[in-house]
């Protein structure tokens, strides 16, 4: 059967079909009208994960040698961990590249060893393949080595291997590696002065540096809070413009001078979004150190919630959630990064409101609708979880997924114990959904294992009526909320005398949660409630621990 010459839409427009010679570029109409080609694959009409095999290694005294990594791939073995990297993480927790362009660069052999050999190596975790997962460490290792060869030479091909190793050193629970790589990454951004417009570049060139700077700023509220360290681009000066629509991007040829941007993208929404995430991070650490009175708090959480209920209510008509833009997404390639916007957002609403759960804490006028909320956007951000992993084009396979998971999964332990009759069913069948997620997840990512470890002790001790101030915002919580690719330890009460301890230690009036430590009564409801519900808390818990 012979290879079709013209796209689908040209075909069925009756147009001439015309194209470069470049795989996953769009025709010269499809490119014109902005619309998508069928020479450029969707992420639903891809496999999942991969599924191939390699050939056996073939020792040789130079077998060490980075070409010789990637000569190890067949050319389709290397096409498809670059398309699996682009179905299902680009565009996620990270929107570095213009596709065209690196696929251009890709064929001609244009592109750094570095570069496509960090991509190969994050896309590998999402291989079937126990020989390309091996191979993929390999090529990290060889990532990195060239890049710190070659670090006195500021580069955007660089800066955006910094920020794949850094994902990969994330996702392998090596947080300080992972800080040293952003910090790599932002230090050349600002040599390069990517915060700064350029009036040399095209708008392809433009539009790229733009999401790297972006992508920077997203990495910096996101890792500064997991190492307690402070963020370091936050207070830099920046005039570029938030990104454009991607598929318009995408769709654009390499080198364009000129694009048409009709508003804004999803990674526009989403830096808005985290900002108020930064916000949030500050609230807790000044929780964690009891810097602040309960009106104070009340009044603080109040303010975000606002702020993120404007940001809601602001998002154009076609980017709001629903299922109709759930299949527009989809069609046009975005599904993914449809849902990771708006699984980011009813996280950064859980965290907000996870103080309330603190069954010890002082009633307050919102603690009541404070609970309630921090409920709901947990049981949303399962229910959008779920949708992600059963609805092809939708997917969301990165390791900070475990993560949320985890925190949306330990809110919903509280319902089970504590919440209404008519939650249980609910509660149990979306924590039955997060840990069928994290078990899959655990996969491609096996560093997830910490996360389900730290949330089984997390329900152990959620099991003991006497310890429900687990869920008061201390150092220990915090690191529980924030640190997502770090093992945090047992949570432990301060030593006597309370002198130099560590970021671990908790707050005084957290010491609660030591085990030689008595806490005060817990209220007569809640004993008799949390005694009642051992026999449903352990049965949903069971299935996790299989």
């Amino acid at each position: 059967m012979r290879n079709a010459t013209a796209c689908k839409q040209c075909r069925q427009s009756k147009r001439r079909c015309a194209r470069p010679a470049v795989d996953g570029v769009p025709c010269n109409n499809c490119h014109r009208r902005f619309q998508h080609c069928s020479f450029c694959p969707l992420p639903h009409d891809r496999p999942r994960h991969l599924n191939v095999s390699i050939a056996p290694e073939v020792q040789s005294p130079d077998s060490s040698r980075p070409e010789d990594l990637l000569a190890r791939l067949t050319n389709t073995q290397k096409l498809a961990l670059v398309d699996n990297y682009f179905a299902l993480i680009h565009d996620r927790p990270h929107s570095l590249f213009h596709r065209p362009t690196f696929m251009a660069e890709l064929q001609a052999n244009r592109i750094r060893t570095s570069l496509i050999l960090s991509v190969c190596a994050l896309a590998s975790y999402l291989s079937t393949d126990d020989a390309i997962r091996t191979l993929g460490q390999e090529m990290a290792l060889a990532s990195k080595n060239l890049l710190l060869a070659d670090i006195g030479s500021p580069a955007i091909a660089h800066i955006q291997t910094a920020i794949l190793l850094a994902t990969i050193y994330a996702a392998e629970r090596q947080p300080r590696a992972d800080a040293m790589f952003f910090a790599i990454g932002a230090r050349m951004a600002q040599i390069l002065r990517l915060h700064d417009v350029h009036e040399g570049d095209d708008a392809v060139t433009a539009e790229t540096k733009a999401r790297v700077w972006w992508t920077l700023i997203m990495f910096d509220y996101w890792g500064s809070a997991g190492l307690m360290i402070r963020r370091q681009l936050e207070h830099q000066p920046s005039n570029i413009p938030y990104p454009g629509p991607e598929d318009i991007f995408q769709a654009a040829r390499p080198f364009q001078q000129t694009l048409e941007v009709p508003g804004s993208g999803l990674w526009a929404h989403m830096i808005n979004l985290v900002k108020i995430f930064g916000f949030i991070q500050d609230l807790h650490q000044e929780l964690a150190t009891q810097r602040l009175s309960h009106s104070d708090v009340d009044s603080k959480v109040e303010d975000l919630a606002k702020r993120l209920d404007a940001w809601a209510s602001a998002l154009p008509k076609g980017v709001v959630l629903s299922d109709d833009n759930i299949k527009d997404h989809i069609s046009r390639g975005l599904g993914g990064a449809f849902m990771a916007l708006h699984l980011g957002f009813h996280h950064y609403f859980t965290l907000l409101f996870y103080h309330s759960l603190d069954s010890y804490q002082p009633p307050t006028v919102n603690k009541s609708t404070f609970t309630q909320r921090c409920r709901g956007h947990a049981m949303k951000y399962s229910e959008l979880l779920q949708t992600s992993r059963n609805t092809p084009g939708c997917e969301a396979s990165y390791p900070v997924m475990g993560h949320m998971a985890v925190v949306s999964s330990s809110v919903l332990l509280h319902m089970l114990l504590f919440g209404d009759d008519n939650e249980l069913v609910g509660a149990r069948e979306s924590l039955m959904g997060n840990f069928a997620a994290l078990v899959e997840l655990e996969k491609f990512w096996p560093s997830l294992g910490v996360s389900m470890r730290r949330l089984h002790t997390f329900q152990d001790v959620c099991r003991q009526p006497a310890n429900m101030s687990t869920y008061r915002i201390d150092q220990w919580m915090f690191r529980f909320l924030y640190e997502h690719s770090n093992s945090i330890g047992d949570r432990v009460a301060p030593k006597e005398g309370g002198g130099g301890g560590d970021s671990c230690s908790v707050s005084p009036a957290a010491s609660m949660m030591s085990s030689n430590a008595e806490a005060p009564p817990l209220p007569p409801r809640f004993q008799e409630v949390a005694k009642g519900r051992e026999a449903v808390l352990t049965s949903a818990l069971d299935f996790l621990r299989r």
